[in-house]
Order: C-alpha cells, then structure tokens, then sequence
C-alpha cells in the first residue's frame, strides 16, 4: 500500500521502527496516537511523518537518530538515505534512496505490491503488522 505524501516527508520501514523506538511499532502507535490521521499514517510497511518546512524536518530527522536510525550516509562516494527517508512531494527523495518508490505523490516501500494508497482519510482501517 503506498503512503500519500504532503509538503515534505519523513518516510521510515515499520520495521526501523519495531527494532528502534522504544517500546516497538506498537509503543508507537500508543504515543503517536494523536498525529496518526493528522500529520502521520502507515500502511503494512512505512510510516509517513511530515513537516511543512525544513526545520521541523530537521528536527523530525533529529528525534530518529537519537533512537539508533542513520539518515544520510556515504556509499560508494554518493550521499543516500539509509534508515529513513526525507521526501518532498513533488521531487521525491532528496537523496537517493534504494526501498522506496516515489510515484504519483506517493511512497512505497520496494517489497510492497499492493495499490490502495493510504492517507490521513483512512489511515484508521489498516491492519498493521508489530
């Protein structure tokens, strides 16, 4: 299922965060549980959070490596995203990112191949995976 993006995106596998927040995918979902249908939705495989600005983003980014996730990191001489992913809605991924798949406005995660797109409207129904 891909994730609708807005403004600017932070993208993040459900399973960085099952293996990095505490707690797990479902402490997650307990503390976040007021910005899930607002600023943030998932489907089985990413989470969408976002910022209308630069700042916020950077410190959206900031709060996930204080957890253990790498954003931008060199590979092979070329800066890439690693544990999550910044996005805007119309460029895509600001770095290049190789599990994800920005098309249409939206995000998908490379192992996903389903086609309902998920968004703040109908985050509520998916089952989600811990």
């Amino acid at each position: 299922m891909p994730v609708a993006l807005e403004f600017l995106n932070l993208i993040i596998p459900v399973e960085k965060i099952g293996s990095h927040y505490p707690g797990g995918f479902s402490a997650y979902k307990t503390h976040y549980a007021n910005l899930i249908g607002g600023r943030v939705w998932f489907d089985n495989y990413l989470v969408r959070d976002g910022a209308m600005n630069p700042m916020d983003m950077e410190l959206l980014t900031g709060e996930w490596e204080s957890y253990g996730l790498k954003g931008a990191t060199e590979e092979n001489g070329v800066m890439v995203w690693k544990d999550f992913c910044v996005a805007d809605t119309s460029g895509g991924p600001t770095l290049p990112c190789n599990w994800l798949i920005v098309e249409n406005q939206s995000a998908r995660h490379t192992a996903d191949d389903s086609d309902r797109l998920i968004h703040r409207d109908n985050v509520a129904g998916v089952l989600h995976p811990e």
